[in-house]
């Protein structure tokens, strides 16, 4: 028995690997715990009460189901906008969430501001608003963005604005509609669908715009356009009139005009920037 002392310190040794492969075994590379406390993430599924993986994404929100603190949107875009509306600033208000969440500056004036023009220089893209449309447009105040040379959007009835300058896109051309949500895409590889936001269609199948219904202000293709008319996004069930159009590059209708971007659907929100974009850049 002298050697008693060599089988307890064999017996601690032994003790002591144990409890060290347990440790080991419990608190591996992936982090199974219910409530994340790595410093850094490291699950292969994510558990943690609040997500911080790496996976995407926008300052704008635009997956279906998107928590995540990284920012993977390989768009990027930029530009001076300047909203008119008449009165009403609810979805004036909704399009600047959206767009200075992409990356654009943003500035909203009631239409009666142009009675005295603000400084408009440095403006990239007008958005005239719906409620800015019948009634609201004469030659002086029209003159004040068209003046400009800039790209102007006339949302729903805001192509009044184009009156002045006896534009295709208000000569006597509109429709109004209601119950619509979809357009069909008349050139699939036009840069509407396909920059910077790449859609990624294959056919002329309807692309949803509107999460629901929502009343729209179409172009009637009577067979005068110009040459200069681009026919882009047909009304949904139509056959003669588009919810969206293009005159000139730098003139253009996006008809949906009953809710803002936080109505749209992720490809509806898409196609509202490519439109901003190819009115911008390729005149």
């Amino acid at each position: 028995m002298k050697h008693w002392w060599k089988l307890i310190a064999l017996a601690l040794f032994l003790i002591m690997a144990m409890i060290a492969a347990s440790c080991s075994s419990s608190n591996g590379g992936g982090d199974d715990d219910a409530a994340d406390d790595d410093a850094v993430d490291d699950d292969a599924t994510d558990d943690d009460a609040a997500d911080d993986d790496t996976a995407d994404d926008d300052a704008v929100d635009d997956d279906a189901a998107d928590d995540d603190t990284a920012d993977d949107d390989t768009v990027s875009v930029s530009g001076n906008i300047v909203y008119i509306y008449n009165a009403d600033q609810t979805i004036a208000l909704d399009y600047q969430t959206f767009l200075e969440g992409m990356g654009y500056s943003f500035a909203a004036y009631d239409i009666t501001a142009l009675a005295t023009p603000p400084d408009f220089t440095a403006v990239d893209v007008f958005l005239v608003d719906n409620s800015a449309g019948m009634s609201s447009w004469d030659a002086t105040n029209s003159a004040v963005l068209t003046g400009t040379g800039k790209p102007i959007i006339g949302i729903g009835e805001g192509t009044e604005v184009f009156e002045s300058l006896d534009q295709f896109l208000d000569r006597g051309q509109g429709w109004g509609a209601s119950g619509d949500d979809s357009i069909t895409p008349m050139d699939i590889s036009h840069p509407l669908f396909t920059t910077p936001y790449d859609l990624g269609l294959t056919n002329q199948d309807d692309i949803q715009i509107t999460l629901a219904a929502s009343e729209d202000q179409a172009v009637y293709d009577d067979g005068t356009a110009p040459a200069d008319v681009e026919f882009l996004g047909r009304e949904q069930g139509q056959t003669a009139h588009y919810a969206i159009v293009v005159q000139g590059v730098k003139y253009a209708e996006f008809g949906f005009s009953s809710v803002g971007p936080s109505g749209f659907t992720a490809t509806g929100r898409h196609v509202f920037v490519n439109l901003i974009e190819y009115t911008r850049t390729a005149r």
